[in-house]
């Protein structure tokens, strides 16, 4: 690097600091923006990863009518015997409207006989202490649903109607915070039979089956075994699940990712209009520089520096304005964007994960054209004649 060059470009860095101090704000803002959408996509996408892992190898649904209907739990001797199939449990959950928030509750019935599940569930609630409701009638909720209770109700206690317009009253023996943020605001745990009495339904009967198999490789036959026996079994895996959720989240980011390309295209034109039009000043200076004894490459290298210190400068500044506002301050707005909006919406806090790929993606997406805009023009006034130039 040739330091008296680049002595030069500072220098006339300063000398046109309204014009570079605009450019180097807007390309500041456009990066810091794209890049806090994509971190917070990708943290989200983190943490739903950790929530679907824990999900069963296989699920199956019963649907009659495009509606899901409730599997009798005999249907599990039949799945059972299945070659690959390790284990195969009724579970009993559904939704709960709870009227005062205007939201849904996610109502889990625990069995005490699924080793799966209480493992699974031990890790979500950061191994907390669920036999306590397994064989009594109480509940267990998480501590922001808890704190609104309490707050509404002052006890510690919920009265749920049943879809017969009975009420069940169960104490609150317990509440916890998830391992996962996503999972904790509106999850209601208690035993398989208050479950059932609170969603309605019947003794024998399971919302769906899960199922884990004990080699991944047989994934396939053994779906496609289940299929085979009721044309109105929906049986879903866990990749099928998984993908739902990348597509989700790259649905989202891709909207992004249209007001970025279309946010970058309107930024080049604005520096093509700023820089490809050099000003007199501009033209004379590179002129004279020429006439001086100047060659077209010392030219471009000065005009390369000044590129190349605004777009730095910016892409690290950027970086630092991303990670502030997305790590320190949660994303205030465009978090609930990914999200949604609810009274119940989880306290999500964005875990910090560092994407390489990310930051090399965006790099060369906007540094290099960011500095052709600049050196071309540049090269162009440097072939003109000067004695042209000058007159």
């Amino acid at each position: 690097m040739n330091i008296k060059l680049f002595e030069y470009a500072l220098l006339s860095l300063t000398r046109r600091r309204t014009k570079h101090l605009f450019i180097f704000t807007i390309l500041t803002l456009l990066l810091s923006i794209s890049l806090s959408i994509f971190t917070i996509s990708n943290s989200i996408r983190q943490e739903a990863e950790y929530s679907v892992n824990n999900l069963p190898d296989i699920t199956v649904q019963k649907q009659i009518g495009g509606r899901q209907q409730y599997l009798d739990e005999a249907l599990i001797d039949d799945i059972i015997v299945i070659p690959g199939v390790l284990s195969a449990t009724p579970r009993v959950w559904g939704y709960y409207n709870f009227e005062y928030l205007n939201t849904n509750l996610t109502i889990i019935g625990l069995d005490p006989f699924d080793p799966d599940m209480s493992k699974t569930l031990t890790k979500i609630t950061n191994e907390i202490d669920t036999s306590s409701i397994i064989n009594e009638k109480s509940i267990i909720i998480g501590e922001q649903l808890h704190k609104i209770i309490k707050e509404i109700y002052n006890k510690d206690e919920f009265s749920f109607q049943t879809p017969s317009g009975d009420y069940i009253t169960l104490p609150i023996t317990s509440t916890f915070e998830s391992a996962s943020n996503m999972l904790s605001t509106d999850i209601v745990l208690t035993n398989l039979s208050s479950a059932s009495s609170i969603l309605g339904i019947e003794t024998g009967l399971a919302t769906d089956i899960a199922i884990n198999v004990s080699n991944p490789q047989e994934l396939s036959t053994i779906t496609e075994k289940i299929e085979n026996m009721s044309p109105s079994f929906k049986v879903i895996t866990k990749d099928q699940i998984i993908a739902y959720y990348q597509n989700m989240f790259d649905y989202k980011a891709g909207i992004f990712l249209l007001f970025f390309l279309s946010s970058l295209f309107t930024f080049f034109m604005i520096v093509f209009d700023k820089l490809s039009g050099l000003t007199n000043e501009e033209t004379k200076e590179i002129a004279i520089l020429k006439s001086v004894g100047w060659e077209t490459r010392n030219v471009l290298q000065v005009k390369i520096y000044e590129s190349v210190i605004i777009a730095f400068t910016a892409f690290i500044l950027s970086i630092c304005l991303s990670i502030f506002y997305v790590y320190f301050l949660q994303a205030p707005g465009l978090q609930n964007i990914f999200m949604g909006y609810s009274y119940l919406k989880p306290h999500f806090e964005l875990t910090y994960k560092f994407d390489l790929n990310l930051l090399i993606t965006v790099f060369f997406v906007t540094i290099p054209l960011y500095i052709a805009a600049v050196v071309i023009p540049a090269w162009k006034a440097a072939i003109t004649d000067p004695g042209e130039v000058m007159r």
